[in-house]
């Protein structure tokens, strides 16, 4: 559902807003369908009457935001009805400080190689939903680079791009002694004779270009930097986008799901085709509140995917002038107000995090 779409519709009365919003609120707590005495009880309406909740729940059921899914008189949200909570009636709050503090030790004191994926499981666990995160793409201009001798046959490359992150290559080198070679001045040298290139000009043959005095000089760094040579697209690689995602088994516990767990499992499988995953998270499209995208149903996945019973929720962490993802999937059902701060949080973290360990 479109915001021209539902600009389209006679826009709703104060009482239709605040019963469409207490309808969300209370199903987003108890996964049960919400009847006109359960708003009553509730002590939200302002003193509305069962009779008048009853005749305004059958306007927003007839007008498309609610339905009702047996024969009770018990009422759900329609991806409708969500989304206009999303774009119009949702209050977004901050985290909890406990929240945050965990946000804040666990990412910010992870293993720089584990990060993302700690991070994946860390926002699943909290969240209960679906955590994904994609790792900013490998692009940019070489800054630098490291030599580092692990064993006398394998030698650990260590890149660094302006203004992005860290990548780390390990080579085997079998026919030669490393320790033969002077490593810091061939760092040194690759360094002087390759900053400021892209990494696309680095593939397409600028490095032996920028080394070809070098490549029979007869010295023993002469082997080495033909090993580099052959492995010129691993190392400068834009990079298959690595994808975390942390937080199934929160998901499978979701009355939505608990006695159906086919249905998570066609979305892990779904999943499992990094293009649907570029889909859902390469650009975060949509409205956004707090900086983060809300796509809910059927904008979140099409009728390709595993059902329309999920909705995406998605923010973009930076690390220099790379941009990474940090994504939620779960029902539709989901308490999009505190995860919308959950992800800001967690989008805020991961880009402090990233952009200080590349510093």
């Amino acid at each position: 559902m479109s915001s021209q779409q539902i600009g389209e519709r006679e826009p709703l009365t104060s009482r239709e807003r605040l019963v469409l919003r207490s309808v969300v609120h209370q199903f987003v707590l108890t996964a049960n369908p919400v009847g006109s005495h359960t708003l009553v009880a509730g002590g939200v309406l302002g003193g509305l009457s069962a009779a008048s909740i009853r005749a305004i729940l059958n306007r927003l059921e007839a007008t498309g935001y609610l339905t009702h899914p047996h024969t009770s008189a018990g009422r759900v949200p329609t991806d409708l009805g969500y989304r206009v909570y999303v774009d119009s009636l949702m209050e977004v709050g901050p985290i909890s400080p406990a929240e945050a503090a965990i946000i804040g030790r666990e990412v910010g004191g992870a293993d720089r190689e584990e990060l993302l994926g700690e991070a994946s499981r860390l926002l699943g666990r909290i969240s209960n939903q679906l955590a994904v995160i994609v790792a900013p793409r490998l692009g940019g201009i070489f800054e630098q680079l490291q030599l580092v001798e692990l064993s006398s046959t394998r030698l650990l490359v260590v890149l660094t791009l302006r203004a992005g992150p860290i990548r780390t290559v390990l080579l085997d080198a079998p026919h030669r002694d490393l320790g033969s070679v002077r490593l810091d001045g061939l760092a040194a040298l690759l360094n002087a004779r390759l900053a400021g290139l892209s990494l696309a000009e680095l593939r397409d043959g600028a490095l032996g270009q920028r080394l070809a005095d070098h490549l029979d000089d007869g010295t023993p760094e002469t082997g080495l930097l033909r090993v580099l040579l052959r492995h010129t697209n691993q190392l400068f690689a834009d990079g298959a986008t690595a994808v975390h995602i942390g937080g199934a088994p929160g998901l499978l516990g979701q009355p939505e799901f608990a006695d159906r767990p086919g249905a998570l499992r066609g979305l892990l499988e779904w999943l499992e085709e990094r293009r649907h995953v570029a889909e859902l998270f390469a650009a975060p499209v949509g409205l956004h509140r707090g900086g983060v995208s809300i796509r809910i149903g059927a904008e979140a996945v099409d009728a390709s995917g595993p059902g329309q019973a999920w909705s995406v929720m998605s923010a973009t962490y930076r690390v220099g002038e790379t941009v990474g993802t940090v994504g939620l999937i779960g029902p539709t059902r989901m308490d999009y107000a505190r995860l919308t701060g959950l992800l800001g949080c967690m989008s805020a973290t991961l880009s402090r995090t990233l952009s200080r360990a590349n510093s």
